[in-house]
């Protein structure tokens, strides 16, 4: 286990504060050194910090970090909000030491006893901060910090467990050995024969060319696609997960590691460091588990001896099996699966074990089941989902019981074992470097923030289906809602079977089983979403395919020469037009997508004035493809015109299918050509699936601070003193001592600052101030705006307005006065363009500032810079290459060229800019990256950096309003502290000394 030792400060004489971001917010264990003498010299500094792990000035640092002040000669010092120290200083020399291990703080003077207190929290940590500078002949006893680091789930496994776990993949490969083996020596049977019948015909090159479709429309999804939910966050932990050592959640929950779904990510890392970020070279793994799961489907629904007769001996009936299973297997693959999430992978999983357990039933071999039980473990750790490719094992079990039992007790238990011994291989994969310890504690933290969804609340995925939002669109309803109507219908067709001793498929009844038990193995999911249902997109296209085309001849079996009672016509008719509006009623919405482009953004599907979701329309579909279809089997006398009903109703599911596919591709490849000449992700994606021209970060706008260019202040032009008199307004202050303009009082963006919070706790201080004049340009370029920094409350009270004067014979006359909007409470310093296109050019020379603080209460204060042109430029332009950027997991799908923070040994990397998703003020904070409480990669930079939201907007869309821009000036530099590795062993059950869990 990895256990990283901080040492601060790097030279005793000459103290520097530094940056230090934990990533587990706390560490494992912290000893802090001082000597009364840097107490002495921090005294004579303004805040008298000797030490704090959170930066001076937040209110944050007394109740949650460690500091040690020396003030009106006394020195103190608290833990996590509790006063452990509170002595006189005096003049004679002493050294303290503060160690703190779990929950207790022993403090030692001198030579004195130690003192311990229990119930002390290890304080939190995002900086090492000093007020000294300098202390000449300072020792590493005058001030020193020494700090392990929680960095507990960055293991490595010992030489034993690497022999274990090779043993047990030796043994899982023997298991399938000794499988084969049996196989063998057992002979081989006649295959299992479902029913008679010849082959189907081959039309091969009509075949081929339908089953081709499948093939191009993923290859052309692949760059329309819009994201699917958390690619951008998966794409994260993976890109992290080998700087890091181990699969971590990344973005919150302390960075808790993933054990035991790990190997998904690792693959999905490995992929990202060969090819790179973008959106399309990172489907291509997607890509090819649809390809692969497509033909594994192809080979297991066109096997010819569990057809339906009429299908195996129609002239047309391989076109109809191709057909079906195209439209089953796009309708339910694209909407969920060409992300980088592992739904994809676990359908491509349980549609190899669905095949194996079929080999296995239909040539009664053992090898097959081994393969099909090492693939269903293969699942279970790569997603919590992958549970469901124990559907066909358990559905199979029937069948596969007699291949099992052996003449013999023994025989039957070796069988037993050989068949479920391969699974092994699961738990090399997902334990081979990781812990049991890692899988409890990344629960603990979880459980200590969130509540976990119960096995019981499984209806919430379905609630969620059913919102008009993302989680319930159209595309992800379609196929889901019908594969459970079908499974409805199969249950009954199955039922009456039974009853009337009617010889019910036994691939069908697989299929069918195993769709069916995925859904309850849902269930035991820790989480509801609809996306998960992107899991079933092998066993979901299989069950719709073999039903739609088997349920009309079973139907026939059950008639047995009787009228089909209209009572059943007319429930299978209403069945299929509920599921069909009630799919098309949800909406064109797609995770965190502006939908650039897209007709019917946000709304149910239309084709012009006609709803997609309309009953009345699906009644009429529905009655005209009845009536056309009874009347071509009356007059040509078919087999089946006797169940029209029953031949309807798949017939219109296959064509409600088409419909939701092609709506689906459609509406994207007609976005991509409407945004060709401007930008959207998938226009971007067939443009440049490389992404060199950065995606999204390319057609964004942004106002830049770091362009900015002071305007002149008028000659002889001062604040007007007697107007200003007894103002609460002070100059190059009165703002949040912690969060200081970016780059600083006297930078281009802010030469001038003021300010009504003169000191901590004067917001009762009201009262009005006006600015100094300042020359407007006599023109601006097409990318420059004139704008001002603000601070503080800029409503309820508060305000500031820029008045535009003529200026002739030194006399100014006050021509427009305009009122700075923003209604943001907050000391994030925002950057707001002035509207002064109109004063341009006019009789107006000249503008000054006049700010009103008429506020009293906690957080009335208002600070304002003086005003600068700046230009606006790219967001790629404006991010420097090589800088830290906290990008919203919500789109950073989108943005492949922006580096995100590293996170290694328990340490996070410090973050200069971010890019968030955002409506309103500063909610773009309201993540729960952004919240300590959550345990946040970003949480601890709104306390420590200052903090500067800029205008930002997507060129050509105004209507965009997702998007903050923020630059953060973080106040110490980044490692100025010693970073020493060192591994501990322990067993894996085991928590490291010193954690809490």
């Amino acid at each position: 286990m990895n256990q990283p030792v901080v040492s601060w400060p790097l030279d005793p004489t000459a103290p520097q504060s530094s940056m230090l971001e934990l990533t587990a917010q706390q560490p494992l264990g912290m000893e802090v050194r001082f000597s009364c003498s840097a107490a002495r010299s921090a005294a004579d500094t303004q805040d008298g910090i000797v030490v704090a792990t959170i930066r001076p000035g937040q209110p944050s640092l007394d109740e949650l970090g460690l500091v040690v002040r020396a003030k009106d000669d006394r020195i103190t010092a608290s833990v996590s909000g509790r006063q452990v120290i509170d002595d006189a200083l005096g003049s004679a020399d002493c050294q303290y030491h503060m160690s703190i291990q779990a929950d207790q703080l022993t403090i030692g003077k001198d030579a004195g006893e130690p003192e311990l207190i229990q119930s002390v929290s290890l304080p939190q940590v995002d900086v090492l901060a000093t007020s000294l500078t300098r202390m000449p002949g300072g020792e590493r006893n005058d001030l020193s910090v020494r700090l392990t680091v929680d960095d507990q789930f960055s293991t490595t496994p010992t030489t034993g467990k690497l022999l274990l776990t090779i043993l047990l993949i030796v043994c899982a490969a023997a298991s399938l050995l000794f499988l084969a083996l049996r196989d063998r020596a057992s002979g081989r049977p006649a295959d299992l024969v479902i029913e008679d019948g010849r082959a189907i015909p081959k039309h091969r090159h009509a075949r081929r060319a339908i089953e081709l479709i499948v093939p191009a429309v993923l290859i052309l999804w692949l760059f329309i696609a819009p994201m699917t939910d958390d690619d951008g966050y998966y794409a994260a932990m993976a890109r992290n997960s080998s700087l890091e050592g181990y699969v971590g959640n990344y973005y919150q929950l302390l960075n808790q590691s993933f054990t035991p779904f790990t190997w998904f990510y690792r693959t999905l890392g490995y992929w990202e460091s060969l090819v790179g970020s973008s959106q399309v070279l990172l489907r291509i793994p997607a890509l090819a588990a649809g390809l692969l799961t497509w033909a594994l489907l192809r080979k297991f629904v066109t096997s010819a001896d569990f057809l339906p007769k009429a299908i195996r001996t129609s002239s047309w009936g391989d076109l109809i099996v191709a057909a079906t299973l195209s439209v089953t297997f796009l309708a339910w693959w694209l909407p969920f699966d060409m992300g980088v999430r592992p739904e994809g992978i676990v359908a491509l999983l349980s549609a190899a074990v669905l095949i194996l357990v079929y080999s296995s039933m239909r040539r009664k071999r053992l090898f097959p089941l081994g393969l099909a039980s090492a693939f269903a473990a293969l699942s279970i750790v790569c997603h919590p989902t992958g549970f469901i490719a124990l559907a066909p094992l358990i559905a199979g079990l029937p069948f596969l019981w007699p291949i099992i039992r052996a003449r013999t007790r023994g025989m039957t238990t070796r069988n037993i074992i050989g068949v479920l011994a391969p699974a092994g291989l699961a738990s090399a994969v997902a334990f081979g470097d990781g812990s049991l310890h890692d899988f409890l504690h990344g629960q603990d933290i979880f459980l200590s923030r969130f509540e976990q969804t119960q096995w019981y609340q499984e209806y919430f995925r379905y609630a969620l289906l059913l919102l008009a939002d993302p989680q319930g669109n159209y595309a992800k309803r379609a196929p889901v809602l019908l594969g459970i109507a079908c499974l409805v219908w199969f249950a009954v067709l199955f039922a009456v079977s039974r009853g009337r001793r009617i010889q019910f498929s036994p691939v069908l009844q697989l299929v069918g089983s195993s769709l069916a038990l995925a859904l309850v193995l849902f269930w035991i999911t820790p989480s509801k979403w609809t996306h998960h249902f992107g899991s079933l997109a092998a066993l979901g296209p299989a069950f719709l395919t073999l039903f739609l085309l088997s349920a009309p001849a079973i139907a026939a079996q059950l008639k047995q020469g009787r009228r089909v009672a209209r009572s059943i016509s007319l429930t299978l008719a209403f069945t299929a037009i509920v599921v069909f509006a009630l799919s098309f009623r949800g909406p064109n919405s797609w995770p965190y997508s502006w939908l650039l482009g897209m007709s019917d953004a946000g709304v149910p599907p239309a084709m012009g004035p006609l709803e997609l979701a309309s009953i009345p329309a699906w009644l009429v579909g529905y009655a005209v493809v009845l009536t056309i279809l009874g009347w071509w089997a009356r007059r040509s006398q078919l087999s089946w015109r006797g169940i029209v009903p029953f031949v309807t109703a798949p017939v219109m599911a296959v064509l409600f299918l088409v419909l939701s596919t092609g709506y689906l591709v459609g509406s994207f490849g007609v976005a991509s050509a409407r945004t060709w000449d401007t930008y959207s992700p998938w226009a971007s994606n067939l443009q440049d699936p490389l992404a060199t021209e950065c995606d999204a970060a390319g057609a964004i706008d942004v106002v830049a601070d770091s362009t900015a260019q002071p305007l002149p202040q008028v000659s002889g032009s001062a604040s007007a003193d007697e107007e200003n008199l007894g103002s609460p307004f002070v100059e190059e202050g009165g703002f949040f001592a912690a969060a200081p303009p970016p780059g600083g009082v006297g930078s281009p963006a802010a030469s001038q600052v003021w300010g009504s919070l003169a000191e901590p706790g004067s917001e009762d201080d009201t009262g009005d101030y006006v600015s100094p004049w300042f020359v407007i340009p006599n023109e601006l370029q097409s990318d420059e705006v004139v704008g001002i920094l603000v601070s503080g409350r800029l409503d309820g009270g508060n305000s500031l307005v820029v008045e535009y004067a003529s200026l002739e014979d030194d006399r100014l006359d006050i021509l427009d006065r305009q009122e700075v909007a923003d209604s943001i409470d907050s000391s994030v310093w925002r950057s707001i363009p002035l509207d002064i296109d109109e004063q341009i050019g006019s009789a107006a020379i000249v503008l000054r500032l006049v700010a009103t603080d008429a506020t009293a209460d906690s957080g009335g204060w208002l600070a304002f810079t003086a005003p600068s042109v700046q230009r606006v430029i790219s967001l790629q332009d404006y991010l420097p290459a090589d800088a830290a950027v906290g990008v919203s997991w919500i789109f950073s799908f989108v943005f492949p060229c922006q580096r995100q923070p590293v996170v290694q040994n328990g340490v996070t990397e410090p973050i200069e800019y971010g890019v968030l998703y955002g409506t309103e003020g500063t909610n773009g904070f309201s993540d729960n990256t952004w919240t300590i409480y959550a345990g946040g990669l970003f949480g601890p930079v709104t306390r420590v950096a200052s903090a500067v939201l800029l205008p930002a907007q997507l060129r050509n869309f105004p209507e965009i309003a997702t998007l903050q821009v923020y630059r953060f000036d973080n106040p110490y530099p980044t490692a100025a502290y010693d970073l020493s590795d060192r591994e501990v062993t322990i067993m894996g059950w085991q928590a490291p000394a010193g954690a809490s869990s």
